[in-house]
């Protein structure tokens, strides 16, 4: 197994991870992590009830070089296989709706301080939000989580 796999893989069988998916905030579309060859894995993550928006939303990432390289994600349309539309992606508050902007990148990355697209020509970011600043001492869980935050803010359900 890869080196980066091999480092995703146990960093998604800590507990803290683990009590994500039992408390179904997140989980995989394939629950086969043992198999895993290809650094493209596929989760959903939990969204706050929104009238006329789903339960959750998926999210394709690539963990090439993980966790020395930050991942990346996508929001994914699992049914088309495919990047979710525009219209179709969540909204909110100005970081809900920045970080799922479909205006920049193509629309190939989260518009995220931990995310590896987003990172360069944002290098401002590492003060600005050195919490959410990846680091290789970062798990997936802090990626994981902190979409899940967004997604499950006030700021999501309240717009």
């Amino acid at each position: 197994m890869r080196p980066d796999i091999s480092q995703f893989v146990q960093h998604c069988q800590k507990a803290i991870f683990q009590a994500g998916i039992d408390d179904g905030m997140w989980g995989f579309v394939d629950e086969n992590l043992q198999g895993l060859t290809n650094p493209i894995v596929y989760l959903w993550i939990s969204a706050r009830p929104k009238t006329g928006k789903p339960d959750r939303y998926y999210f394709k990432f690539d963990i090439t070089g993980y966790p020395a390289s930050p991942p990346t994600a996508c929001i994914w349309d699992i049914k088309l296989n495919k990047k979710l539309p525009e219209n179709e992606r969540p909204k909110g508050s100005k970081f809900v709706t920045l970080a799922f902007r479909h205006d920049w990148s193509n629309g190939e990355a989260l518009y995220l301080p931990l995310d590896r697209i987003a990172q360069p020509g944002h290098e401002h970011w590492k003060t600005q939000f050195p919490n959410l600043w990846w680091s290789p001492t970062f798990t997936i869980w802090d990626y994981v989580n902190y979409v899940h935050t967004l997604l499950n803010s006030s700021d999501y359900a309240n717009s």
